[in-house]
C-alpha cells in the first residue's frame, strides 16, 4: 500500500539502506558458530508467530494511540512487538531518548522495498511485507490475519543472557529456508515511562512497551552461532527481552518477509 503521511514529516534524500551485508550504517555482523549455545530458549512454534515493528516518536502527537495499540499487541502470545523511535522529530522541541538515526534508516530501508522514499510516524510494518498507519486498528488486524495465516518457511531459536554490564550474548540456531537471509537481533525494554516537557506531547507522560534498545543484523547467519549487544545504561536486566526474527533480503514492492522468529527473556 502507498505511504500515507500521518504527522507532518517527510524525509527524502537519505541514503538507501537494505539489512544485508553491504549496507553502510545499520549495525551488523557475521556471527561465527557458537561454542557453547546451550539449550536454546522460544524455539519456533508449530502456530504460526507475526513480528510488528512500530515506528514512533516521542515527538509526534500521533503516536501514543499507536503505542497503545502496540501494547494490547504485545499480550498476544502470537504477536512479537518492536518499537523503533526514529529521530527526525528530535529537533522539533522534544528529543527523544530512545530514539536513533539506525532506526530511521530501518525505516527507509522498508521504504524504498515498497516503492516509497516518504517516511511517516507513527508506522505498522506487518511481518516485513504490509504497511499500517501506527493507529490503524482495524488494518492492524487484518494484517496480522494475513500474517498469521501463513506457515512459517524457518525455524529461529534463542536464548540471552546477560554476560556484563550492560553486555548480552544471544545464542541462536536457525534452520529451513534460510538461504541469503538476514537474522535481525532486537534488545528490548518491555516497559518504560517518560514524562514529555516539550514539542508536541508537551505535558504527557508517555507509556512504551518493547522499546529496541539495541539492534544488530546477521547477514547470511550460520545455522548456529553467537552475537554480543551493547544496551544502555539504565535498562535493567529484569526489563529486557531479545526479540530474533530471520527475514529475506528487500524485494521490490514485496518488502522484506519475516521467515521465522523466537524470542527469549534474559537468563
Amino acid at each position: 500500500m502507498p505511504l500515507v503521511r500521518s504527522c507532518p514529516i517527510l524525509l527524502f534524500a537519505l541514503a538507501f539502506l537494505a539489512c544485508h551485508s553491504d549496507g553502510p550504517a545499520l549495525s551488523q555482523a557475521r556471527a561465527g558458530p557458537s561454542t557453547d549455545p546451550g539449550t536454546l530458549a522460544s524455539p519456533a512454534a508449530s502456530a504460526p508467530i507475526a513480528v510488528v515493528e512500530l515506528f514512533t516518536s516521542e515527538g509526534c502527537s500521533s503516536c501514543p494511540s499507536a503505542e497503545a495499540l502496540l501494547a494490547d499487541l504485545s499480550r498476544r502470545s502470537t504477536v512479537y512487538a518492536l518499537a523503533f523511535h526514529v529521530d527526525y522529530w528530535d529537533g522539533l522541541g522534544w528529543p527523544d531518548r530512545f530514539a536513533s538515526s539506525e532506526y530511521t534508516e530501518r525505516q527507509l530501508a522498508y521504504a524504498r522495498s515498497f516503492g516509497s522514499e516518504g517516511l511517516y510516524t507513527p508506522q505498522m510494518v506487518v511481518d516485513g511485507t504490509e504497511v499500517v498507519s501506527g493507529s490503524d486498528r482495524a488494518g492492524t488486524e487484518a494484517s496480522l490475519d494475513r500474517a498469521l495465516s501463513r506457515p512459517s518457511p524457518a525455524t529461529v531459536s534463542v536464548r540471552a543472557h546477560a554476560s556484563g554490564a550492560g553486555t548480552i550474548r544471544v545464542d541462536y540456531t536457525v534452520a529451513g529456508a534460510v538461504g541469503d537471509a538476514v537474522l535481525d537481533v532486537a534488545a528490548v525494554e518491555r516497559s518504560v515511562s517518560t514524562e514529555v516537557r516539550a514539542g508536541e506531547n508537551a505535558g504527557r507522560t508517555l507509556h512504551h512497551v518493547n522499546v529496541v534498545r539495541a539492534f544488530v543484523a546477521l547477514s547470511r547467519p550460520e545455522s548456529s552461532g553467537s552475537t554480543t549487544m551493547r544496551v544502555s545504561v539504565g535498562s535493567s536486566p529484569d526489563n529486557l527481552e531479545v526479540i530474533a526474527y530471520l527475514q529475506q533480503l528487500p524485494e521490490p514492492a514485496r518488502g522484506m518477509r519475516v521467515l521465522g522468529a523466537a524470542r527469549s527473556p534474559l537468563l
